[in-house]
């Protein structure tokens, strides 16, 4: 059973989410605020393998810890609790999660993996292994100058010092119904995660894809380390996604939360939503 989880709201500037793409065009799609900042969501995915015994959680949103400046900034809202409410309302302790797979170690994507008590942080799902690619989490310890900010130090000093954390180096097949494809261009080692449901496909497709406006090729965020990779990688993870009708979920997209898409010609697309 697959679920989505929108656990904030936040707000990221306009401009570098989009890249070199014209002002005029990309605020069609996302108006900006006052202060240029486009509305988008952090969302997780809520995986219950009944048959085998597992809970996977993938990604874990924005957690807590974070100073009234940065709220601020990012504005930053919680929806419905966020994520630690929302699985308590799908009658999941913190403790019955099994597995949680990162795409990688952006803070929006991977904070709710621990906790803050004060000075103190500690893992949030204490008995859950910990998935990570390996280049990932080495980049992440020592990332560069343009994106470092992304990184928060004493989220992933807690997470790399765990026992329960599992590295892999490539595309891995983590069970019969969950797999992982590493991609480069946004950040070194990011990975999409594939969920096999009830007959379906369903692939979370972290940073490569943010918002669904971004299945434009040349839509690639600023944030990008290197975009003409994620402009490869975008393409083939497209033609595949049309290609086996898989149903591609969006990590931060407000509006639609997954879609199928069709491809119209060579590099051009088209978004078919599709409720879940």
């Amino acid at each position: 059973m697959l679920t989505p989880i929108t656990d904030s709201e936040i707000y990221l500037d306009g401009g570098a989410m989009n890249g070199v793409v014209p002002r005029t065009l990309w605020s069609k799609h996302s108006p900006p605020d006052a202060r240029g900042r486009i509305k988008l969501v952090t969302r997780c995915v809520l995986f219950r393998d009944t048959a085998r015994g597992r809970t996977w959680l993938i990604d874990t949103g924005m957690g807590d810890g974070w100073d009234e400046k940065s709220q601020r900034i990012y504005g930053i809202t919680k929806v419905s609790g966020g994520l630690p409410t929302s699985l308590k309302t799908a009658g999941i302790a913190p403790a019955d999660v099994t597995d949680v797979v990162l795409t990688h170690l952006h803070f929006d994507h991977c904070a709710g993996t621990v906790t803050h008590d004060g000075d103190t942080v500690r893992l949030a799902f204490p008995k859950a292994r910990i998935h990570i690619q390996k280049k990932q989490l080495e980049w992440a310890l020592k990332p560069s100058l343009k994106d470092r900010a992304s990184y928060r130090q004493d989220d992933l000093s807690c997470i790399a010092a765990s026992t329960q954390l599992v590295l892999h180096d490539g595309a891995a097949q983590l069970s019969p119904g969950v797999s992982v494809t590493p991609c480069n261009g946004h950040t070194a080692g990011m990975q999409t995660v594939t969920l096999h449901s009830a007959g379906t496909d369903y692939v979370f497709a972290a940073d490569l894809i943010p918002i669904f406006s971004h299945i434009r090729i040349p839509w690639v965020m600023a944030y990008d380390n290197y975009p003409v990779t994620t402009m490869e990688e975008k393409r083939a993870f497209l033609d595949r996604a049309a290609a086996l009708g898989q149903v591609i979920i969006s990590a931060h997209d407000p509006v639609t939360e997954a879609g199928r898409v069709k491809r119209i010609e060579a590099n051009r697309y088209e978004l078919m939503p599709v409720e879940l």
